[in-house]
């Protein structure tokens, strides 16, 4: 809803900014080292009735019925905030150094450099501010309290998206933007905390707490090389495109990759609104439950995500022309392949996910290696063959074809213990509540 109001009032360079400034943002997300699934998943555990967590696997001597161990719960919480305070101090370091000098290299040639300097060093602090309070969100999600969750980022994003109208109006541009991403986030964790000491055992006076980082480490440090590796796949080409493609590319490409992902993720809000379900569903070891979650799931993304393709092949580009947009998307032929890129990519994370549930990350090699020869690949396409912008998307393309797209679904298949075509017909074949 605010993309519209950007795109008519930014220059194209700025959007340009933008862009990287979100780059530059999921990059320093590979901080959280995977912690955030992992604390969410083990919150999960302990919410259905788990007395004690392992570092891998799930506890063979499980019973459903146990009531819930709040010194365990309360360890949980304690972990995860020392873990997120050293991490926001890690990040303002990064920022400030790297950040900053990327920052003043690419806005060497602005006239208003300064502007966008300040902007940059506003955006810096709401990410370590937002890291800061980045342990609400897995605890929020482990107990399940997804209403929650979604009312939280509504409050949020409806904050965001009213005051950064507000400040585009009035003409303060990017750094408007920025401003009203700094108050929307201090909405949001507002509300986290509300709803976070809504219904909870009080942390128990004289209890010893004990640390769990060893427990959540052993996984986390796997995650969070697979997101390094999903990092390189996806999002480090924006850095390429505008090292060595003019700003106005740039900024198209990141606008359609921006779409498309925002069609991706919609797509996949019922699946990941029920991956506590799917933890316990783990613990009780009840099969036919899993099978269900992902197979409604699948159905749901792949259709979102087709229809929002189409919209943007047939409306995008009128859209943008209506709103007096300054940058427009890319081809439509380049908008179909990277359409492409990102479905297989949202299908074979929801296997990959769903193969976490059970505690094991089996695929950081894969990940690892796939999102350094795509970024490899794509700067031997820039630099030396002038392929532009068709050459990234090759790159991305057969790079994840040849691994990722298809191994995992057969390895979340063969968890399931059923065929996709079989799994697909599942929703039509049974009515059973999840």
């Amino acid at each position: 809803m605010l993309l519209p109001i950007i795109l008519h009032k930014l220059p194209t360079s700025h959007l340009a900014i933008w862009y990287i400034f979100l780059a530059i943002s999921a990059a320093i997300s590979l901080l959280d080292f995977g912690f955030q699934s992992n604390i969410m998943r083990n919150v999960s555990y302990v919410m259905s009735g788990a007395q004690k967590l392992l570092a891998t696997g799930i506890d063979s001597e499980f019973k459903e019925g146990k009531e819930i161990n709040w010194t365990l719960f309360w360890s949980l919480v304690s972990t995860a905030k020392r873990i997120y305070s050293y991490i926001s101090i890690v990040v303002f370091f990064i920022l400030i150094i790297a950040g900053t000098y990327y920052i003043y290299t690419v806005t060497k040639n602005f006239q208003d450099q300064s502007f966008v300097l300040y902007s940059w060093i506003l955006y810096l602090l709401v990410s370590v501010v937002n890291f800061y309070f980045y342990y609400y969100n897995p605890l929020l999600l482990g107990r399940g309290l997804i209403r929650e969750y979604n009312i939280t980022i509504a409050f949020s994003k409806a904050t965001n998206l009213l005051l950064s109208i507000a400040a585009l109006e009035i003409g303060l541009g990017l750094m408007g933007i920025v401003i009203a991403l700094f108050i929307s986030v201090l909405v949001d964790r507002f509300f986290a905390r509300r709803f976070f000491n809504k219904g909870i055992v009080k942390e128990p006076e004289k209890a010893k707490l004990e640390n769990l980082f060893p427990i959540l480490w052993n996984n986390s440090w796997r995650i969070g090389l697979v997101s390094l590796g999903s990092f390189l796949i996806l999002r480090a080409n924006i850095f390429l495109v505008s090292s060595f493609l003019p700003l106005s590319v740039a900024a198209s490409y990141g606008l359609s990759l921006q779409l498309l992902t925002t069609a991706s993720s919609f797509g996949m809000i019922f699946f990941t609104a029920f991956i506590p379900k799917i933890n316990s569903s783990r613990l009780s070891q009840n099969l036919l439950n899993i099978r269900i979650i992902v197979a409604r799931s699948l159905l749901i993304s792949w259709t979102i995500f087709i229809l929002s393709t189409v919209a943007l092949l047939i409306l995008g580009n009128l859209l943008l022309e209506l709103i007096k947009s300054k940058t427009h998307l890319i081809s439509n032929l380049d908008l179909l392949f990277l359409a492409l890129i990102l479905v297989l990519e949202m299908n074979h994370t929801l296997f990959a996910t769903l193969i976490t549930t059970k505690n094991s990350v089996p695929f950081v090699k894969p990940a690892l290696i796939s999102g350094i020869l795509i970024v490899l690949f794509s700067f031997i396409s820039l630099k030396y063959l002038k392929l532009g912008l068709p050459g990234i998307l090759v790159s991305q393309f057969v790079v994840q074809l040849a691994y990722n797209n298809w191994k995992w679904p057969v390895v979340g298949l063969k968890d399931l213990g059923i065929g996709l075509f079989q799994l697909i017909s599942l929703p039509f074949s049974t009515k059973k509540n999840i």
